[in-house]
């Protein structure tokens, strides 16, 4: 059985993978705090799926 990635895991390497291409181009970047913010939601939202996926398992 293979593993798929969660939407939200794809969009959390995304969003590193912007991070990272952003601070390489302009490390001050107004738009940084937003794509930190946004991953650090996404990180909270994977690891609470992650709880409540382990909790419905039988």
């Amino acid at each position: 059985m293979t593993h798929t990635s969660s939407p939200e895991r794809i969009m959390l390497t995304d969003i590193t993978d912007l991070i990272r291409m952003a601070r390489m181009c302009q490390p001050d970047c107004p738009l940084m705090n937003t794509l930190v913010a946004i991953k650090e939601s996404l990180k909270t939202e994977v690891r609470q799926k992650g709880e409540n996926d382990r909790d419905q398992r039988p």
